[in-house]
């Protein structure tokens, strides 16, 4: 979460010098419609993916995102008023952009030298909800990025190209041959992380099978989060190379770090963290319009490869490629490498608000 990322910086660095508070707007305004958006955001992506893709492009218009937030207004304005005059906030930094409009020129009316910061956590296409007017600050993740908000009229002076805000875990080294020995993994062999994301159960066993039955040199670590049904039918399996299965952790960053390349889908945090940690991505799925600037992202700067399209074919061709070519892709992804993302910007907002 880019927000915990931030706080847990400014904690890092300024320790009880700044009252840092995350607040779920949504779940603050109205608890049963914040579950109600979050439930029908997840089953559009899951069964009507190509609607979401359309709503997503369709009010990528400025006057549409104000007209939402105007049209919203009403249900929402006395309760947002209310949790600023109780809060009082010297600086609002946002990285949910849905009320942006609407709470900023609230705020601004209260507060004259009220201050608002924008993180953006999408790279390259920015949906014009990101772009609000009355943002002092837009903390964007890549060069990319801030071209974008440029030729929106984003003026130079607000855009500061700190990084994507990623668990400050990453700037720490680790100890490759102490995690291997743990999980009897070969240091000698090329290892792949596989991240397992919202794919079906089905089709995520067979995505995996195709990697394990193929001749491939390479051995795996499959992180499957809180999917206990899938990690409980990949344990059962005996497979022809090395496999390690992981339910949820806290150290992703670790394996990340130690592995040669990573597969995942192509969510900002993880795409950051991966760049960030130098390793190839191999991006199997994709949110369309939402992370399709992560893929230009990827493929304009030779940050690894995209088989969203056909995942389970493409996978072992891909690994190859990615494996042969991989000293010139650590070479790109060191260019791009911003671990330390969090700490510059907690001492950007530490010097706005000193």
């Amino acid at each position: 979460m880019a927000s915990k990322n931030i706080q847990e910086a400014l904690n890092h660095l300024y320790p009880k010098k700044h009252n840092i508070e995350i607040i779920d707007f949504m779940n603050t305004i109205n608890k049963t419609l914040s579950k109600t958006i979050e439930k029908l955001y997840f089953k559009s992506l899951k069964y009507k993916p190509n609607l979401y893709h359309s709503l997503y492009k369709h009010f990528d218009k400025p006057w549409k995102v104000k007209f939402l937030n105007v049209l919203s207004s009403p249900l929402i304005i006395s309760k947002i008023k209310k949790l600023l005059k109780e809060k009082n906030p010297d600086l609002i930094i946002s990285t949910y952009p849905i009320w942006n409009f609407l709470i900023s020129n609230i705020w601004e009316k209260k507060n004259k030298h009220a201050n608002f910061a924008t993180v953006i956590t999408d790279s390259t296409f920015v949906h014009q909800i990101w772009l609000n007017p009355k943002a002092n600050f837009y903390f964007v993740p890549d060069k990319d990025t801030k071209e974008t908000l440029l030729h929106n009229h984003i003026p130079s002076s607000t855009i500061h190209d700190f990084g994507f805000p990623i668990n400050l875990n990453f700037t720490q080294k680790i100890n490759k041959q102490e995690i291997f020995a743990k999980h009897k993994l070969n240091p000698r062999i090329k290892t792949g992380l596989l991240i397992m994301n919202s794919i079906p159960k089905k089709d995520s066993i067979k995505f995996i099978e195709n990697i394990t039955t193929s001749d491939l040199p390479i051995q795996l670590i499959i992180i499957t989060g809180k999917n206990a049904a899938l990690k409980k039918e990949i344990s059962k399996v005996k497979y022809k190379i090395k496999v390690v299965t992981l339910g949820w952790t806290n150290k992703v960053w670790q394996y990340m770090k130690a592995v040669d390349f990573v597969i995942t889908k192509a969510g900002g945090a993880t795409v950051a963290e991966s760049i960030a940690a130098q390793k190839p991505i191999i991006i199997n799925q994709v949110i369309m319009g939402q992370e399709e600037g992560n893929l230009e992202l990827i493929k304009n700067h030779h940050l690894g490869k995209l088989i969203h399209d056909d995942p389970t074919e493409k996978i072992n061709p891909t690994i190859k490629f990615i494996l042969k070519h991989l000293q010139s892709y650590n070479k790109n992804l060191k260019k791009h490498s911003k671990p330390d993302a969090s700490l510059k910007i907690a001492q950007f907002i530490d010097s706005q608000l000193s």
